[in-house]
C-alpha cells in the first residue's frame, strides 16, 4: 500500500523593483507498508518526493481553475508611519497591522483600484504576471506605498472576498507615487 500526504508553506516578499512572489514548498511523502498473510506488518519505510516541473505546473493550474477565480487582483499598502506587520491570521475584514491605499490617499481626485492578476497556465511551475497599470493623475500629493496584496475582491477598500497573499518591501523600504508617475507591480507564484 502506499499513502501519500502533501504539506506546504508560503512566504512572500516585494522588491523595490516592484516585483512580488510567493514561493510554496510541496512536501509529499509516501509511506510503505508491507503486512504478511495474517495481516501482521513486517515493515515500513517511508520516502520524500521530489516535486516535477509537470507536476509543479499540474498543482498551479489545477488551483487557479478550481479557485473559480477567473482573475485575482493587487491592491496597494500604504504607509502608516511605521512598517506594517503582516500576520498569516490576516484577513481581507481583518488586518490591523496594514491599510489599503484608497482613493483619498494623496488628496484629491483619483481613483485607487484593485488591478487585475490573471496569469496563463503554466508549464513551467510558475504563474507569473503583471497587474494592470496604476496612475495616479488626480492625486494632488505624493502617496508612500510599503507593499501589495492579492485578492479575489475587486472592489477598492471591501473587506469582503479571500486576502491571498500579502507582502511588503524588503527592509521596511518604502515607494512614493506622485501624479505624473505610473506603477506596474508583477506577482509570481512559485511551486519548488
Amino acid at each position: 500500500m502506499v499513502e501519500g500526504q502533501v504539506d506546504s508553506t508560503a512566504s512572500g516578499s516585494i522588491g523595490r523593483g516592484g516585483m512580488g512572489s510567493v514561493n510554496i514548498t510541496e512536501r509529499g511523502i509516501f509511506q510503505f507498508v508491507v503486512r504478511g498473510p495474517d495481516g501482521e506488518i513486517k515493515q515500513t519505510a517511508e520516502a520524500e518526493n521530489g516535486l516535477t516541473t509537470q507536476g509543479a505546473s499540474r498543482i498551479l493550474n489545477k488551483w487557479k481553475a478550481a479557485s473559480g477565480d477567473t482573475s485575482l487582483y493587487v491592491g496597494l499598502i500604504k504607509d502608516g508611519g511605521s512598517a506594517p506587520t503582516l500576520v498569516a491570521g490576516d484577513t481581507a475584514l481583518s488586518h490591523t497591522g496594514w491599510v489599503e491605499v484608497v482613493s483619498t490617499d494623496g488628496g484629491g481626485s483619483w481613483t485607487a483600484t484593485r488591478e487585475p492578476w490573471a496569469p496563463a497556465d503554466t508549464s513551467d511551475g510558475t504563474l507569473t504576471a503583471a497587474a494592470d497599470t496604476w496612475t495616479f493623475g488626480g492625486a494632488s500629493s505624493t502617496i508612500v506605498l510599503r507593499g501589495a496584496f492579492v485578492t479575489n475582491d475587486n472592489t477598492s477598500g471591501s473587506t469582503g472576498g479571500e486576502l491571498i497573499a500579502t507582502s511588503v518591501f524588503t527592509g521596511g523600504g518604502t515607494i512614493a507615487v506622485s501624479s505624473t508617475d505610473s506603477l506596474t507591480i508583477t506577482f509570481t507564484i512559485t511551486l519548488a
